[in-house]
């Protein structure tokens, strides 16, 4: 069932799926992803001021000559194609998708990642529309429990040792899409409104005839070769099935990566385990959206009363929908994100309808406030083998296509972004200025680390904040008694305070014989080239 807004009454209304849309429009199957119940904007649907646009079909195929095929038109492929085209690469953007990203999906976006979209000229626009989180609160909620208890609560630091402040801010993937394909074809979205505030017209980019986006086009086939790639596409419109070549394809799409064969995968970093979050997007009073704290978590803290509760498994229970932990995140006027860990064999069917979306809501956030539900997703999520990055140096995997995390973390829209950004740099030095490919080798290694060690924090941070054994709940205790008396060490028990450490490229092939000698210059105090250096000693700090 999806929820629609219905415009003129400003109410959702439910309306019954028809199957082929079902099927068009349900998340592929893939490595990480085992099920996914989808529910959200279409084209012409309205969430506050954004109205999701609709993409037409190309009409005739384009015969230029691209240098790079992206797979995938969401925010990892918008910020690599609008990376690359601001160094003169040309480039083609290929879509399945009519539209932007359904619902706010990746919505936490770090320094770092403001960092990189400022280098592509949009951090400022970025931050206009984000929501700073200044505020950070741990609430603790049982079942039946008529109030949450605020266990912590703590300032962030505006800054926290970066350029860009504040340190992070929340802003739904559909709006920073808009902001990514806005910048790549000015008032190619007759919906935005980017611009309009102003009153101008937006300038044709010096890049304007490097770029083209074809939506709705089904990529049925790739093939890999020394010489180049082939994309086999069909669009079921007049033009019919065609192909492209280019030099360089990067996907970024589930479902252009399912679509290719031999993929080799790396063995799992952790033991397999299955996790299932329920992402809620809400729309309630503005007035009672800015009483929020910016970012909230609630932590079960009783026995859940629903069936499907394992034994000894703590949770909190939303009128038969059972939740073991709840992030919350303000987004723009006055909506708000939950996403809630649920137990083991929870009934999807229920969680995801509009009804139980909202009980949920309401039972995290207190019956007082009103709420809508916007969007709804429920996905399980299995820790596993990760696909190489690249293939035969032609083929590289970028953002989702190349791992899967839980949107619980807000890791996810992060290394999208950042894997864009460290691709860019390196194609251009190859393709523009004659770098040996070997350059583009680094690609695997660098990034292969980096969502590696994400998916560790991940996994080991939701053990303890949604902890499902013995040892995982005696964890979440004395984290939390470490910070509500102020030591900052508890915040790392709970996975807080990692995400801004580099991963570690010790064994790496980037790194050769000199990999001794910074720790032999020091009298082998260094770190060694590769390791991950710890910010500072937590023994002595604590929390202002």
């Amino acid at each position: 069932m999806w929820l629609l807004r219905n415009k003129k009454e400003g109410k959702i209304t439910p309306r019954i799926q028809d199957p082929g849309e079902a099927a068009s429009r349900a998340a592929p199957a893939a490595a990480g992803i085992e099920e996914s119940v989808a529910v959200g904007g279409r084209p012409g649907d309205q969430a506050g001021s954004f109205i999701w646009p609709e993409f037409e079909a190309a009409e005739a195929v384009d015969s230029g000559a691209w240098q790079v095929l992206i797979l995938g038109a969401d925010h990892a492929g918008l910020s690599l194609a609008l990376a690359l085209v601001r160094q003169g690469i040309a480039v083609t953007v290929i879509d399945h998708r009519r539209s932007f990203c359904p619902s706010s999906r990746c919505s936490t976006w770090g320094a770092h990642s403001l960092e990189l979209l400022a280098r592509l000229g949009l951090g400022d626009a970025a931050l206009r529309e984000a929501v700073p989180c200044r505020t950070s609160q741990i609430l603790l909620r049982g079942a039946g429990d008529a109030e949450a208890l605020l266990a912590v609560e703590s300032e962030l630091d505006d800054r926290h040792g970066r350029c860009i402040a504040p340190h992070c801010v929340h802003l739904q993937q559909y709006r920073l899409e808009r902001l990514l394909y806005e910048a790549l074809i000015p008032g190619g979205s007759s919906l935005s409104s980017v611009d309009a505030g102003a009153g101008r017209v937006a300038a044709k980019p010096d890049w304007a005839d490097l770029i083209r986006i074809r939506w709705r086009s089904v990529v049925d086939d790739v093939v890999v070769s020394p010489q180049g790639v082939t994309v086999k596409i069909s669009t079921g419109g007049a033009i019919g099935p065609y192909e492209l070549t280019a030099p360089y394809v990067v996907i970024c799409s589930l479902a252009a990566k399912n679509v290719v064969r031999d993929l080799t995968a790396t063995p799992p970093l952790l033991a397999s385990t299955t996790r299932t979050v329920l992402s809620v997007d809400l729309e309630m009073d503005r007035d009672a959206a800015r009483l929020l704290a910016e970012r909230r978590l609630f932590l079960a803290s009783g026995q859940g009363g629903g069936r499907n509760v394992p034994a000894g498994e703590a949770a909190a229970s939303a009128n038969g929908v059972d939740w073991l932990a709840v992030s919350q995140r303000a987004h723009p006027e006055g909506q708000v994100r939950l996403d809630a860990v649920l137990p083991s064999g929870v009934d999807l069917s229920r969680a995801t309808r509009a009804g139980g979306a909202e009980e949920l809501a309401q039972s995290v956030l207190g019956p007082e406030h009103s709420v809508k539900a916007l969007s709804c997703v429920a996905q399980q999520f299995r820790v596993g083998p990760m696909a190489a990055a690249s293939k035969q140096g032609r083929l590289f995997l970028c953002g989702e296509a190349l791992a899967v995390l839980s949107p619980f973390g807000g890791a996810a829209g992060n290394l999208a972004v950042e894997d864009a950004l460290n691709l860019a740099w390196k194609l251009a030095l190859v393709v523009l200025q004659g770098a040996p490919p070997a350059l583009l080798e680094t690609y695997q290694a660098e990034r292969q680390a980096a969502h590696e060690a994400a998916s560790e924090r991940q996994l080991r941070a939701e053990q303890a904040l949604a902890p499902s054994t013995a040892a995982h709940r005696e964890t979440q205790k004395a984290a939390l008694g470490l910070l509500q008396s102020g030591k900052v060490i508890g915040a790392l028990l709970l996975g807080g305070g990692e995400s801004s450490r580099g991963s570690s490229l010790q064994g790496s092939p980037l790194l050769g014989a000199e990999e001794d000698a910074a720790g032999a210059a020091f009298g082998g105090q260094a770190p060694r080239p590769g390791e991950a250096f710890v910010d500072c000693t937590v023994e002595d700090l604590e929390l202002e």
